[in-house]
């Protein structure tokens, strides 16, 4: 596991290490770039459609679809430029654990969070969905009152939900999907590791394929059907939502930025940067920055 795709922000407090995320694209693309994290994701949309990318599977996803990340599972997502909104809910299996050893927690809750046993990605429709969906809607009502007691409603909203998978026969072995599967999913992991690392120097596709020991015309095809887009498409959305990330928390000038994330054509970063949040840097900056009744959603929420 590639520790440099780790996703280690605090999911909220040491006591309750929960937090959910409701995520809006406004009509525009929104990225989330590939890694990974210890927690559980429950990612589930009510609008619009995203393609959410787990391990080497990708999977297209509209309104009341239902996904389960499981534990260290490589993932990102992509939205069209289309309203969209979804949920991602991100905790720690132990999160759910009982005190007291019981029935539960030894046939279901520990198998999860030893990994001997997951749910699948992508949540089957069955007669049970509209529970499931309740249960969903509980989490996100409880979440925004935060009312006395929400901690707890929340976890009995999120075992009962584990209920209703096991109950409809979800709860499967785990198992990889074979050898070779496996080396490619280590191999994506390596690939777009360099890119973090290397996102801000000069960082064409040529030097990609000469880095990991391929043609360029190879690399670029093999990038494109495992990653659902072109490198460089890849590369310049990591460096714009880089540079958005730091046209918020840096007082740098928006030149200085653009060259502080691999940008060294002006004119290509303010393009670039308009494609993906349709507006200029000087524009987003104050945007964002504006006083609010509201906090903006995290840019990368897991």
């Amino acid at each position: 596991m590639d520790d440099r795709l780790q996703e280690r922000a605090q999911r909220g407090t040491v006591l309750y290490p929960l937090e959910l995320y409701q995520m809006t694209n406004g009509g525009k693309r929104m990225f989330v770039p590939y890694h990974w994290h210890r927690e559980i994701e429950l990612i589930f949309v009510s609008m619009g459609s995203l393609v959410l990318t787990v391990d080497d599977e990708k999977f297209s996803a509209g309104p009341g679809d239902v996904f389960w990340v499981g534990q260290e599972r490589l993932h990102g997502i992509l939205t069209a430029k289309e309203e969209t909104r979804y949920c991602a809910l991100l905790f720690p299996m132990e999160f759910l654990s009982f005190e007291m050893f019981d029935y539960a927690q030894g046939h279901y809750l520990n198998p999860l969070c030893r990994k001997e046993k997951q749910f699948p990605v992508q949540i089957p429709r069955g007669g049970f969905y509209g529970e499931l969906w309740h249960e969903l809607r509980e989490i996100t009502a409880q979440d925004q009152k935060r009312a006395q007691g929400y901690q707890f409603a929340i976890k009995a909203a999120l075992l009962k939900l584990i209920s209703l998978l096991v109950q409809a026969g979800l709860l499967l072995p785990y198992g990889g999907k074979g050898e070779a599967s496996d080396f490619k999913v280590q191999n994506l992991k390596a690939i777009l590791s360099y890119i973090q690392r290397h996102y801000a120097e000069k960082l064409e596709l040529a030097d990609m394929a000469r880095e990991f020991h391929l043609s360029p015309k190879y690399f670029s095809r093999y990038f494109k059907q495992n990653l659902d887009r072109p490198f460089v498409a890849y590369r310049n959305g990591y460096r714009i939502k880089r540079a958005a990330e730091l046209l918020l928390s840096a007082e740098l000038p928006v030149g200085e930025v653009a060259l502080a994330v691999g940008f060294d054509n002006f004119s290509y970063f303010i393009r670039q940067f308009k494609a993906f949040y349709g507006c200029t840097p000087s524009h987003y900056r104050k945007k964002e920055q504006a006083p609010s009744g509201h906090q903006h959603a995290p840019l990368f929420p897991g």
